[in-house]
């Protein structure tokens, strides 16, 4: 969690073993529905605001494996995931993963990468698994640069935007700045508006914002003004949004600062 907050990633994977397929999210099933592992019977897919980048981004995976676009079983009898990908939730249903903290709580978009059929393979089979991985751990690091980067800052000193919430109108998940002013946004070819919510500035939009291609990421500068005459109308819930993850991202992090308090405060006593 330190880390999440120390730094901003863009991308990023956790690697697991019991199957070949490469996972997005959510994991969390959507609310009012029951969280089961059957795979006899189908679970509600669980929608993310990104949903179309994160089946990119497992397609490119899938892809660049030699077996895991099949989809086929670990016994090899059916085809279990279509083109080797599937929605957490859709496969089972879980409550406080991973993959899910890192993209509603920073921004940093995570798979889940099922690599293997044997949870605990022998030492010499380590390197077969690597060949068969690297390729696509190599494609997918490459998609950490697609999309939208570039800075906010203020239109009349052109001083960076500390903790400014860019958002993809429409999506109500965000990227935030770092001291720097630096966003990132992984988006797919397209023509797009961002939001941008920022402390001591009036939210704001950026029109016709067009993306070209899945290989490299625009650089796009974001020039926020004080003037209230750019207020972007529909602002609330995009304000909301933001400082519900902002107040999230708080409360965590002092709650751990309690903790390793505590903890130091034990060990000093014994």
């Amino acid at each position: 969690m330190k880390w999440l907050r120390r730094t901003h990633f863009v991308l990023s994977a956790n690697l697991h073993g019991g199957a070949v397929v490469a996972n997005y999210p959510y994991d969390n099933a959507p609310r009012h529905t029951k969280r089961r592992r059957n795979r006899g019977r189908k679970n509600t897919y669980s929608l993310s605001p990104d949903d179309d980048v994160f089946k990119h981004l497992a397609l490119t995976y899938s892809y660049s494996h030699p077996t895991m676009h099949l989809g086929t079983t670990c016994s090899g009898k059916y085809v279990e995931f279509l083109d080797g990908i599937s929605n957490g939730a859709h496969w089972y249903a879980v409550k406080g993963g991973m993959q899910d903290y890192n993209y509603v709580t920073s921004g940093c978009m995570e798979l889940t990468l099922e690599v293997s059929c044997c949870k605990y393979p022998p030492e010499a089979e380590l390197e077969q698994f690597w060949e068969a991985n690297r390729p696509a751990l190599m494609a997918f690091l490459q998609k950490a640069d697609m999309g939208l980067k570039g800075a906010v800052l203020d239109s009349s000193t052109y001083e960076p935007v500390n903790g400014a919430c860019v958002f993809v109108q429409g999506r109500l998940h965000f990227v935030q700045t770092t001291r720097h002013g630096e966003y990132w946004r992984l988006l797919l070819p397209g023509e797009y508006s961002l939001v941008v919510v920022a402390h001591g500035y009036p939210t704001q939009v950026f029109t016709d914002v067009v993306v070209n291609s899945t290989e490299s990421a625009r650089v796009l500068d974001l020039m926020l003004t004080t003037d209230s005459d750019f207020t972007y109308p529909g602002y609330r819930r995009y304000e909301n949004a933001c400082r519900k993850v902002t107040e999230l991202q708080r409360t965590m992090f002092q709650r751990k600062r309690r903790k390793t308090r505590h903890g130091n405060k034990r060990r000093e006593s014994n």
